[in-house]
């Protein structure tokens, strides 16, 4: 007798990141809708504060958002860490429910670690 399992997180759908999602730079002191964004995808407004006090305290390395057809659809935050190493932060992550499971974090995450691999000089490989 087999037994079945409930799977603890829903199947990957096809990935979206395809021809017409483009992930680019983004500053959000300069785009409201990436604050709108963390408010919309997190019950309360903290990730967004995060963001916006990352960024006024110079702390924010690198803000990248996920576009189609040039409406915002994700957006994810690499910050200094205070350590004794170079590290970076990687929060708040942020995809609108409708394109949520579709590979769009993974897509900006990746995205952000190979350019921050690359500026501090170093390869990456997925």
């Amino acid at each position: 007798m087999a037994i079945k399992t409930k799977a603890l997180f829903p199947p990957v759908r096809s990935f979206l990141y395809i021809e017409e999602m483009k992930v680019h730079d983004n500053h959000p002191a300069k785009d409201p809708q990436v604050l709108s964004l963390h408010r919309l995808c997190f019950p309360t407004d903290s990730e967004a504060r995060l963001v916006e006090q990352l960024h006024l305290d110079g702390d924010a390395s690198l803000s990248l958002a996920a576009t189609v057809s040039e409406t915002l659809i994700g957006h994810v935050l690499f910050s200094q860490m205070k350590a004794p190493f170079r590290a970076l932060a990687l929060a708040p992550v942020a995809v609108t429910p409708e394109y949520r499971c579709r590979g769009i974090a993974a897509k900006l995450i990746e995205t952000g670690i190979h350019k921050a691999t690359k500026e501090a000089g170093r390869e990456f490989s997925s």
